[in-house]
């Protein structure tokens, strides 16, 4: 109860702090037992109008041992439960904002220390850092559904230019083949032109004749190549 009266500062730079009762998290007959004994005082927040308290005197945090030794043993924590506390409070004032919640390594820290402090702290506490577990596991799961779109379109697009390409190689061999048969058969016909211009000349021109016979007889060769 009384590290929560306290904000903690650099090396023994510590000071009281006022809260409003209904977070301090204790119950209320200690309370009023330590008004009693004058080691709390108690008010009124001046907007809320909520009831306060804080430590009646600041010496006590530097003269009073047990005080000293408790801060002393857990400033990372105290440190950790001030800003939990604001944080919580301003979620609050906020009308629970999403926005306002914990994230990342603020979260993680808090979820550790509340793990072993959960009796320490309010329920509100307990539901802003609940409502920020809630906050990144629902970012999470957005990213691995982003994440699974992306490599869904990924392998859509992979099919997709492969089968264009398969298209395309298809085309390709056979535009080719086409080209080569046409090749071919225009070396035949040249090949049978030449052949029969050679028939008529073999009386007149035997050499022209032998020659053209010749030129068909190799056309002819390549084509069978």
């Amino acid at each position: 109860m009384f590290a929560r009266l306290v904000t903690v500062g650099p090396g023994s730079d510590d000071a009281k702090r006022r809260v409003e009762r209904s977070v301090l998290a204790a119950p209320e007959d200690l309370i009023d037992y330590f008004g009693a004994a004058r080691l709390l005082s108690f008010d009124r927040d001046p907007i809320t109008r909520g009831p306060t308290v804080e430590v009646a005197h600041e010496a006590l945090i530097a003269e009073w041992p047990r005080l000293r030794q408790w801060i002393d043993e857990d400033r990372e924590g105290l440190e950790v439960r001030r800003h939990l506390v604001a944080s919580t409070q301003a979620w609050v004032q906020g009308g629970c904002d999403q926005a306002d919640v914990y994230r990342g390594g603020r979260l993680g820290m808090a979820s550790e220390w509340l793990a072993e402090h959960g009796d320490e702290v309010t329920g509100l506490e307990r539901e802003f850092v609940a409502a920020g577990k809630e906050v990144e596991s629902s970012q999470r799961a957005a990213e691995t559904r982003r994440r699974r779109r992306q490599f869904q379109m990924l392998a859509g697009f992979t099919v997709l230019t492969t089968a264009v390409a398969l298209v395309a190689l298809v085309f390709f061999t056979r535009a080719r083949n086409e080209s080569i048969r046409a090749d071919d058969e225009a070396r035949q016909a040249n090949s049978l032109g030449l052949a029969a211009q050679s028939g008529p000349l073999l009386a007149e021109n035997p050499a022209l004749a032998v020659a053209l016979a010749a030129e068909a007889r190799e056309l002819d060769a390549n084509d069978v190549a």
